[in-house]
């Protein structure tokens, strides 16, 4: 589909270092990211709902200090690129903190398109050492991971990410996501994955994730409660677990799984018991398994509907 959006007014050419607390507002939109725009210790951006951001090629944001971008659902902020041909450069949140003083960067009702990952940055938007709070955000188009965290804390809540590299990667982070929709990842491209957790247990609960080519979720090494959430034609691993974390082994209960190529990998001493009330085709009833180095499919059939409660 072709969608075409009027954007009313000249540009407001922004770049560099921005001074104290700085407000872009839908009136003085569309502002022009003309180079990274620094958000410095001690300042602040706000971006009013209805404000479009447009990014020259590898042009974004840079917070060494709090963001926040509070569009609303009749009036969302837009950012995305300003030449087809050049995707802008995201925006990295960078050491400002994940203790109970540390700010929260809040991105709520945006829509980022056509973005990539800033240089050394994982992802279109890169928490790093930070605290973020990702609502009723739409993640499509990008040439990168969509949401790249590292010793982070991430909330990820109503958001839909399709036509992406990953959905959500993090490492040695604490991540909650919820109630999101994954669809369509391109190539070999987890819809979730997570290297490591940190700050006790994360939580991927009520979420959908279908359409993709690898896995659906991939954990090493991580302790994440998966809860009521849904696969459907992932081609590879619905969900694959690699090693218990430092909090404990994952959790699965509730979960649906579709229509994939393998229901549930465990592997490399990962641990699991749980129940399987109804399995279309395999036999109900309490499993417990420890694999190491081992791939199974068991209970579910692909092509079969299945669900899963798995307790550690």
């Amino acid at each position: 589909d072709l969608v075409v959006r009027r954007i009313q007014g000249s540009f407001t050419q922004v770049g560099g270092p921005l001074a104290g607390n700085t407000v872009w507002t839908a009136a003085g939109s569309p502002y022009r990211l003309m180079q990274t725009v620094q958000v410095p210790a001690g300042g602040s951006l706000t971006i009013e709902a209805g404000a479009v951001i447009l990014g020259n090629g590898g042009a974004g944001i840079i917070a060494r200090g709090p963001i926040v971008a509070s569009g609303t659902k009749e009036n969302p902020i837009h950012f995305t690129a300003f030449a087809c041909d050049a995707p802008w450069g995201g925006i990295v949140l960078a050491d400002t903190g994940t203790g109970d003083a540390a700010p929260v960067h809040m991105l709520k009702n945006c829509v980022f398109e056509h973005g990539t990952n800033q240089q050394n940055a994982g992802g279109v938007i890169a928490p790093v050492n930070s605290k973020m709070l990702l609502e009723g955000c739409t993640l499509r188009s990008l040439t990168s991971n969509a949401l790249d965290g590292t010793d982070a804390f991430v909330q990820v809540r109503g958001c839909l990410f399709e036509d992406i590299y990953e959905g959500v990667h993090c490492t040695r982070s604490a991540v909650i996501i919820e109630d999101s929709a994954f669809r369509h990842m391109i190539g070999d491209n987890d819809a979730i994955d997570f290297d490591g957790t940190s700050l006790g247990r994360s939580r991927i609960e009520r979420c959908v994730i279908e359409d993709s080519t690898d896995d659906g979720i991939d954990l090493a090494q991580a302790s994440v409660d998966i809860r009521d959430c849904v696969f459907s034609g992932v081609a590879d691993k619905a969900i694959s677990l690699e090693g218990n974390g430092s909090a404990g082994a994952p959790t699965l209960v509730g979960n649906i799984i579709h229509s994939s190529g393998t229901g549930i990998a465990l592997k490399d001493g990962v641990t699991a018991d749980g129940r399987c009330p109804s399995c279309d085709g395999a036999v109900p009833g309490r499993w417990s398994a420890q694999f190491d180095g081992q791939i199974t499919s068991t209970p579910f059939i692909p092509g079969s509907r299945a669900r899963l409660s798995v307790l550690p």
